[in-house]
């Protein structure tokens, strides 16, 4: 019943979208900038990554690329300038090192009739809705230790180094192969932590105590009877340690842009 998402490169047909040497001609580079040392600065804290010698790289050194996004209202206006690092998947390599096979790298996302239930169950239920948005999501995922991967620094920065280092990720980064699995998992082992359970015909639908989750990659959309409960289980989420951003509504979910009610 679910969907998976494998993380494949789609063609861009947005206009807002821009690669680094587009952003770097456009009239918005000052803009694109800031956002670029902001996320550089978000991947710090997360300890993403560290400076190591490229002579110690047992794996290709993967390279990396800029995609900066401008974020804009349902009228227009823009609202935020985004970067985020990519890394180019596409050069790494997907060989189970144990079993000498391909992985399957394949995330469950939620099917959007799973995500109907949520609103018809929510509505028949009177439950009060709202939506979180995971901040940084994938590089809050610990890679694996047998699975080390290089990454050549980012275009436009250079190594505090020197020209003999690379970086080591520490954590998932967008682009990486198995980045939405690992993610998926660790979302999934959270809210076990907090007393969720995968519903057996789509593993994005969670129930627990008076409380229902429905996720997609980095967006979740929560149902509870009353907001105090949502609050708590939002309070516990940080508490655990994940970095996340509660929306106004679940009109926010997926860019639904239409409030949901109960009647």
């Amino acid at each position: 019943m679910y969907d998976a998402y494998v993380g494949k490169a789609k063609a861009n047909t947005n206009p807002d979208q821009y690669d680094w040497d587009w952003a770097m001609a456009s009239p918005y580079v000052a803009e694109f900038l800031q956002a670029a040392q902001i996320k550089l600065k978000a991947l710090g804290v997360h300890e993403t990554w560290f400076e190591d010698l490229k002579s110690n790289a047992i794996n290709k050194i993967i390279n990396s690329q800029w995609v900066f996004t401008i974020k804009r209202t349902a009228s227009g206006k823009i609202k935020k300038f985004k970067a985020r690092i990519v890394l180019r998947g596409d050069q790494m390599d997907n060989i189970d090192q144990t079993t000498g096979k391909e992985r399957d790298n394949a995330s469950p996302v939620a099917a959007w009739p799973t995500i109907r239930l949520f609103l018809v169950t929510s509505i028949r239920n009177k439950w009060i809705t709202t939506t979180i948005d995971f901040s940084n999501a994938f590089v809050q995922s610990i890679l694996p230790e047998d699975d080390p991967v290089w990454m050549h620094i980012p275009r436009g920065y250079k190594s505090t180094k020197g020209p003999d280092y690379c970086l080591k990720l520490k954590k998932s980064l967008y682009g990486h192969k198995r980045a939405p699995l690992l993610w998926f998992e660790h979302l999934a082992e959270v809210f076990g932590k907090l007393g969720l359970k995968q519903s057996k015909f789509d593993p994005c639908l969670l129930d627990g105590k008076d409380i229902m989750v429905v996720q997609y990659v980095d967006d979740c959309g929560i149902a509870a009877p009353n907001q105090a409960r949502i609050d708590k289980f939002i309070s516990d989420l940080k508490d655990i340690g994940l970095q996340l951003t509660q929306k106004e509504s679940f009109s926010e979910f997926l860019g639904i842009h239409k409030s949901i009610q109960a009647p």
